[in-house]
């Protein structure tokens, strides 16, 4: 029982870390200051990296993960901002995921852009995240300041939950 609670002290402190780091930097962002600057970035550095805060409490639900990135995938995207588009993806993967589900992160490719393909077992709730993340009341904070980062580093930001038991997350990159 203690156990218990403490993961779920342990979660709402990370959920809390997240929205307090997504707040100050979208209140920089606001400033005419902030400067997108995208360099060539390994993707799977950055998945493992945002994976590796969220191994606990995904152990804790049981959930498998399959980073299947090819370590040698580069991206040309501004470093601070791809860290916070996929920290809020895998963030909600980890969260909306039901226990013992998976989530699956992939790539495609076409000559100019790369997407990356979070896709997860569960059911997002209707009332904290939708389909359109140009909406923050619907689709939640993180995910609205996700699809922001996206277009300012040419890309988008897409949510496909046609499926009753698969989110699917894509975020289109530019390639280097």
């Amino acid at each position: 029982e203690l156990s218990r609670h403490l993961q779920q002290i342990q979660n709402k402190t990370g959920q809390i870390r997240d929205l307090l780091d997504n707040l100050l930097y979208w209140a920089v962002s606001q400033m005419e200051h902030l400067q997108t600057t995208p360099i060539q970035l390994s993707l799977f550095n950055i998945v493992e990296t945002e994976l590796s805060m969220l191994r606990e409490q995904a152990a804790f639900k049981q959930l498998k993960i399959a980073n299947n990135i090819a370590v040698e995938t580069i991206i040309f995207a501004d470093n601070e901002q791809a860290k916070i588009i996929l920290r809020n993806i895998l963030t909600n993967a980890v969260r909306y995921t039901t226990n013992g589900g998976k989530i699956t992160i992939t790539t495609a490719e076409d000559k100019t852009q790369q997407k990356v393909i979070v896709t997860n077992s569960g059911k997002w709730n209707e009332e904290q995240t939708s389909t359109d993340a140009t909406d923050p009341k619907r689709t939640g904070f993180g995910l609205f300041l996700s699809k922001d980062f996206a277009k300012r580093n040419g890309g988008d930001l897409d949510i496909d939950k046609s499926s009753n038991e698969i989110v699917t997350v894509k975020w289109t990159v530019t390639k280097p």
